[in-house]
């Protein structure tokens, strides 16, 4: 690619050129004007050089990003190379490198959890309070204990596992919720 010649450099040749016809000594003209052509192709090989590393750096930068250039958007044009949402601002919340970044951070939190422990069975067992703990732990005992046939019991304790769920689940949210006086910044 050939940069175009700028107006002042123009300007330069086109003075020399004409401070060189003037003059009767041709040989000394061409002379001169072979030395500047040379100098104006070295120049041009020099901004091509800086055009091309620039493009290359402007692209890589863009790939990291994971952002393009979309003419059709104004004011700018930058968009994330995913899903076309303007980034001029802010990032793309789902495909940034930050976004990438937590999603990988969450998924070695993931992957360096033991293989020996696993989630709590009863997550909503947690938010009982002590004495619907008791309650619940009585009702679960009396219905694994009953006799009869294994099937039977083991619906008894689903059954029992079921119920308090929503006890404990409609508690923590009866417990959770503002009140009344939410609005005005006070508490119940």
């Amino acid at each position: 690619m050939t940069a175009p010649l700028t107006p002042e450099y123009e300007a330069a040749l086109r003075k020399t050129a004409a401070a060189h016809t003037n003059n009767r000594d041709t040989a000394v003209y061409r002379g001169q004007l072979a030395v500047l052509l040379d100098e104006l192709d070295q120049l041009r090989k020099q901004l091509d050089a800086k055009d091309g590393t620039a493009r290359y750096w402007r692209e890589r930068a863009y790939r990291s990003e994971n952002v393009r250039w979309d003419s059709e958007l104004p004011p700018g044009g930058e968009v994330c190379a995913t899903c076309g949402q303007p980034v001029e601002s802010e990032p793309c919340p789902d495909h940034s490198p930050a976004a990438e970044i937590d999603r990988l951070r969450a998924r070695v939190v993931d992957l360096e959890r033991p293989v020996d422990s696993y989630p709590p069975s009863l997550p909503w067992a947690q938010l009982m309070d002590d004495e619907d703990l008791s309650d619940f732990l009585d009702e679960l005992k009396d219905a694994a204990h009953r006799f009869g046939p294994p099937a039977e019991a083991l619906a008894d304790v689903e059954k029992a596992c079921g119920t308090w769920r929503l006890i404990a689940e409609a508690q923590h949210a009866h417990n959770a919720a503002p009140g009344p006086n939410a609005e005005a910044g006070e508490s119940r």
